[in-house]
């Protein structure tokens, strides 16, 4: 008999036993409405402070359906309500989520028609729609029923994945602010977008720029009120979500495959350079992703193996928070409906008799999704902004690609799919990285090679079948929609932890080849393991802090670079200078976000012409491009008494300034 016939309940009953007392369903149903209406009616006085007319009328309703559940006495037409429709506790908490769920697309549709930028009560609202489904799924379930006991068992266990966790994090903020040295365009873009999260439109908490999400814009303008409008706070979300990756990927590797294949991909994970990077930047969102999708996935199977709608609630919201963070989580909402079913047809034990849960994980994330997915349909233009800008069909890309090439749209887009997947071990992580390497170093990326051709072929086996997805959906959804193809390197991203999943597999696999199960063979084991895993951490860290940070290769180009210098160099002036830039056709300000972002939105006037056509004044702050800096000098010569400076870039001068008293 298969694992999956009888499955642990996990302690959540399998069946609600309806209330067939009319009077007690009437009361409850007529309490909840009167909530529901009494809490809109105080909304109603909040978002339209001009018209008390809705409040004062929904909350007197509230109130007196309130005063008839409590002392009324007849309730029959609650069972004519109700009719043959068993009504339990755990649906009436579904249609209360619901409800929150529409009153917080009601919120934000009214804050929207006003001045105010204060969205406080749609987040509210929306998370009190989670904790309704929560409370739902939970009926009958002991929450914390031998958490205790097995945090006795697994003391040893739980304590070196904080070890790996703790090294992971060090890797991830030493020098957050400092390494890489600069910010990029898009950083300092995307910084100047969180600090206007703060005013309409992105204040507004179900808002997009650039498939960003508004809610996780707020966080990062959060992060930089605490700790300064620097590098080190704009980058601090994404070394979190980095950090508490290794966990997650823990976690659902614990669940998959053991303990044994959760630590090694957790290792892998944790010194993986180009996680490390990637939770050193914020220019690509991405990384979040390798935080909640392997928790949403981990929950997922959990909860169809025990027959949890509670872990499957789980998963459905962990998937509304990432779609709050990056548009990518519909690659994994589809994922999702579709590992369910092509399990029906090849795992058949998995999904019999889980009816339940998947109605469960469809009506969470119908209600979870809604608020969001009502924005995103009603502002078209803001939320298909990324996919006009870089979609293949949408830019013109395949068409332009057809004509030239002659190819046809299948063989063009199994290109783009296969140039996605080979993003992982072969292209190198280019764009906003400057690696000269692939996303998985050489020693994890031919463990990658082996896991996956062993994974592939137990595809059968549902958490196979599972890994396997999570794998190759973002590869398929990126070729068949993404462009350019050198930005696959940084968008095959999120599937990372299921590429460093698999080569922890072919590890394992590997030892399980040798063959080492006497007690010798376990010492032997642990050493190969052991010395593999060390190998690949101090590859992957001088990938990353010697042949990367050291080389002055983040950017892409000087020009960048270069601005992020001139950002840096202008946010030690006084808001009041004059600022004057000796520029060229390359070198110039206007061009990147990062200047304004590390200036503070300190203006500065190009200046073409000669320098000698300056008239010093006091204040006056005169800076020059590489190509100007000795027309500087004989400027400074001219107007003694300045103080100049210079930037150099590794050993590349970067920039002269030069500031009159």
């Amino acid at each position: 008999m298969s694992d999956y016939e009888n499955p642990a309940p996990d302690g959540e009953t399998q069946h609600h036993e309806p209330w067939n007392d009319p009077a007690k369903i009437g009361r409850a149903a007529l309490g909840s409405l009167a909530v529901l209406v009494v809490l809109a009616g105080q909304l109603a006085f909040s978002v339209y402070p001009d018209n008390w007319s809705w409040g004062l009328a929904l909350s007197i309703l509230g109130l007196a359906f309130f005063m008839w559940a409590r002392f009324g006495r007849q309730f029959a037409w609650g069972s004519r309500l109700v009719g043959k429709t068993p009504l339990s506790l755990s649906g009436l908490l579904v249609v209360i989520a619901a409800v929150f769920s529409i009153m917080a697309i009601w919120v934000d549709l009214a804050l929207e028609e006003t001045p105010r930028s204060n969205f406080a009560p749609v987040v509210v609202l929306w998370a009190a729609a989670g904790m309704a489904l929560l409370a739902s799924f939970s009926q009958g379930r002991d929450w914390f029923g031998g958490g205790r006991e097995w945090l006795r068992h697994n003391r040893r266990e739980v304590v070196l994945v904080a070890l790996i966790t703790f090294l992971g994090a060090v890797v991830r903020f030493y020098q957050l602010g400092e390494i890489p040295r600069v910010i990029n365009g898009d950083e300092g873009i995307i910084g100047q977008a969180a600090l206007s999260s703060s005013q309409k439109p992105l204040a507004n908490p179900l808002s997009m720029w650039e498939s960003i999400g508004g809610m996780f814009l707020q966080g990062i303008a959060f992060s930089m009120r605490i700790f300064g409008r620097n590098p080190f706070g704009l980058r601090l979300l994404p070394a979190i979500g980095g950090t508490l990756a290794i966990p997650s990927i823990y976690i659902l590797g614990r669940r998959l495959f053991g303990p044994r294949v959760a630590f090694l991909a957790a290792v892998f994970l944790a010194f993986s350079h180009s996680h490390i990077h990637f939770s050193r930047t914020v220019a690509v969102s991405y990384t979040q992703g390798t935080l909640i999708e392997p928790l949403m996935l981990y929950f997922l199977f959990s909860g169809l193996e025990e027959r949890s709608s509670l872990r499957m609630g789980l998963a459905a919201i962990l998937l509304s928070i990432h779609f709050s963070i990056y548009v990518d989580s519909v690659i994994f909402l589809v994922l999702a409906f579709i590992f369910m079913l092509v399990a029906w047809f090849v795992s058949p034990p998995l999904m019999k008799g889980r009816s339940r849960q998947v109605i469960a994980f469809t009506v969470a994330a119908a209600i979870m999704l809604l608020p969001q997915a009502f924005y995103a349909l009603t502002h078209m233009q803001e939320f298909m902004g990324r996919f006009n800008a870089d979609g293949v069909i949408q830019s013109g890309w395949l068409a332009d690609t057809m004509a030239t090439t002659g190819q046809s749209a299948v063989v063009i887009l199994a290109q783009r799919i296969v140039h996605a997947f080979l993003s992982m071990s072969y292209y190198a992580a280019g764009d906003f990285y400057g690696a000269t390497i692939p996303l998985l170093s050489v020693v994890t990326g031919a463990f990658f090679l082996i896991g996956l051709v062993y994974s592939l072929w137990r595809t059968r086996e549902p958490r196979y079948l599972l890994l396997n997805g999570y794998m190759w959906a973002p590869a398929v959804a990126i070729g068949l929609t993404a462009i350019p193809p050198e930005a696959d390197s940084y968008r095959m991203l999120i599937a990372l932890p299921a590429a460093i999943l698999l080569a922890a597999v072919g590890l394992e696999e590997l030892l399980g080849v040798l063959s080492l199960s006497n007690s010798v063979g376990w010492k032997a084991r642990a050493a190969i393991a052991g010395l593999i895993l060390v190998s690949a951490a101090i590859l992957n860290l001088k990938s990353y802090f010697v042949d990367f940070a050291l080389r002055c290769r983040y950017g892409g180009d000087s020009v960048t670079r270069f601005a992020s210098y001139l950002g840096n160099y202008l946010g030690q002036l006084d808001p009041s200078a004059e600022v004057f830039l000796l520029n060229d056709n390359d070198y110039r300000y206007g061009t990147h976000g990062s200047v304004d972002f590390l200036s503070g939105g300190l203006q500065v006037n190009n200046m073409s012409d000669q320098a000698e056509e300056l008239v010093a004044g006091p204040g006056m702050v005169v800076v020059a491009v590489p190509t100007r800096i000795q027309e500087l000098r004989e400027w400074a010569k001219m107007n003694p008494g300045g103080e100049l400076e210079l930037q150099y870039d590794c050993s590349q001068l970067m920039l002269m300034g030069y500031r009159l008293p």
